[in-house]
């Protein structure tokens, strides 16, 4: 369960945006009048600003977590017992850890690059304005702020969805579903929320930030749920059989299979 808990550190410091101004000042930008100056001057001066902005709680180290998460294979538990103890049930983990099968090669494909590629695009907003100016710099900025919304939130829900699905047993249908169900719903919030902040929409911004949060919150507890249960069910011998059954029923072509 330890890989969980990484996956729940990743997710919170891509949720949570802390950040302060430095002392790196930008060069002074200059205007092209061929090009809208009210446009250039609402992404230099509002988007970018006119010194570097640091997060302290920074998206780089949680979008590399996930893209180390889906290299290292992905999701995995270790045999759960549950005893009674003084009329108490204690339920503690044993053996070594199990990587869970595989089932959608796509997803974890796309989860990584999308997490590569947004943490390079993180570091080309900081550097660009240093290097770059004039009509060249507000369009390079402008497109990579756009990106910057898309990819980390797609990055997450890719990588959500090929855990979620790995976890998937016959007897985990409710939760695997409600967890994919929330993330997606999870995925629009956090467009509303980048796109209003973008665009000065401060309500809108914070309402839908917190909705993210919740939903991602609540997708994290249902997929645990179904950890639980891989790992009880991989106790009692039961996990190797049921992924058996599952492969014989999955038509997709991409189905990977690599349980220890």
């Amino acid at each position: 369960m330890r890989r969980f808990w990484l996956m729940v550190v990743a997710l919170l410091l891509l949720w949570i945006d802390v950040g302060f101004v430095t002392d790196i000042k930008y060069p002074e930008y200059i205007f092209d009048e061929d090009y809208g100056r009210v446009t250039q001057s609402f992404v230099m001066n509002e988007v970018v600003g006119d010194h570097m902005r640091i997060d302290l709680v920074t998206d780089i180290p949680g979008l590399l977590i996930l893209a180390w998460l889906v290299v290292t294979g992905g999701p995995g538990v270790r045999p759960l017992v549950i005893e009674e103890q003084d009329g108490k049930r204690i339920s503690r983990h044993i053996g070594k850890m199990t990587k869970l099968s595989k089932t959608h090669l796509r997803d974890s494909i796309l989860g990584f690059l999308l997490s590569i590629a947004s943490a390079g695009c993180i570091v080309a907003m900081r550097i660009l304005p240093l290097y770059t100016n004039g009509v060249r710099c507000y369009g390079a900025e402008y497109i990579i702020h756009l990106v910057d919304i898309i990819l980390p939130l797609l990055a997450v829900y890719y990588v959500m969805i090929e855990w979620i699905e790995r976890t998937d047993l016959r007897t985990t249908h409710r939760e695997t579903d409600v967890a994919a169900l929330l993330m997606m719903v999870s995925l629009f919030a956090g467009f509303f929320s980048r796109f209003a902040r973008l665009y000065g929409f401060h309500g809108v911004d914070r309402f839908s930030w917190y909705i993210e949060g919740f939903l991602m919150l609540i997708a994290l507890y249902s997929m645990w749920v179904s950890l639980k249960e891989n790992a009880r069910k991989l106790q009692l011998g039961e996990l190797e059989s049921l992924y058996e059954k599952r492969k014989k029923k999955d038509d997709d072509s991409n189905y990977v299979d690599y349980y220890m």
